[in-house]
């Protein structure tokens, strides 16, 4: 199978876009992508590279791969595609371990970079830390501009969940925030998973977010902490 027969099927529970990002101000890697200019993402898991990634390909009608769906399919499956179409990367670290695999991944990156090709990459790690990773494409990668994610603080946390219930049309109360910042994981991957959660569950049960209601959504009753009032 060659890159221009490869169809992935992505779920996006929620759409991506750029502006619903919730960053530091002076987060760059947002600019470069909505130039439509290639760039290397790096930064801890759950910080938000793939939804960036996402966004810039609906952006800009890119394609994205990540690499851990190509485990098991041969090395060819990079061959072919198009180099006129943005192409983000994603799972580096998933990727699969051949030698032949990594050769066919850097001629592709040669191909779109010879060719003008936009290329986004991300990554948990900046190239020169890819000692798995073969010489020439570690150097390959680090031509590209390299950009750091950095992980959410406390306010952007916070900013996260109000306006990711908000866009979904749920009224988040204050209890809920305070508990869900206190005790549930707070990497922008797992907020946003959690409101998906309970955005189906709230439209199963016809019923708005209340403490003991996301509760038994996000944590088994039994281990739920019972440390804010309870009133339905």
């Amino acid at each position: 199978m060659r890159g221009d027969q490869l169809s992935l099927a992505v779920h996006l529970p929620q759409p991506c876009d750029l502006e619903s990002f919730v960053a530091a101000p002076d987060l760059q890697a947002i600019a470069q992508l909505r130039a439509n200019e290639s760039a290397y993402l790096h930064g801890p898991a759950g910080v938000g590279k793939t939804h960036l990634l996402l966004a810039a390909c609906r952006l800009h009608g890119g394609r994205y791969l990540p690499l851990s769906s190509l485990l098991g399919e041969p090395a060819e499956i990079l061959a072919g595609l198009a180099i006129d179409q943005p192409l983000a990367v994603d799972e580096l670290e998933g990727a699969p371990e051949q030698p032949e695999f990594w050769m066919a991944l850097l001629r592709m990156l040669d191909q779109r970079g010879f060719g003008n090709g936009v290329t986004w990459v991300a990554s948990r790690n900046a190239p020169d830390a890819l000692h798995r990773l073969p010489a020439d494409l570690r150097t390959r990668l680090a031509r590209l501009p390299r950009f750091h994610v950095p992980a959410l603080d406390e306010l952007q946390q916070f900013q996260l969940l109000i306006e990711g219930a908000e866009r979904r049309g749920l009224a988040l109360p204050d209890d809920v925030t305070r508990w869900w910042l206190r005790h549930l994981p707070r990497d922008a991957g797992s907020l946003l998973a959690g409101l998906e959660r309970i955005d189906r569950a709230a439209l199963k049960a016809r019923r708005r977010l209340t403490l003991p209601f996301v509760q038994a959504v996000l944590m088994p009753p039994a281990a739920a902490p019972q440390d804010e009032p309870q009133d339905d």
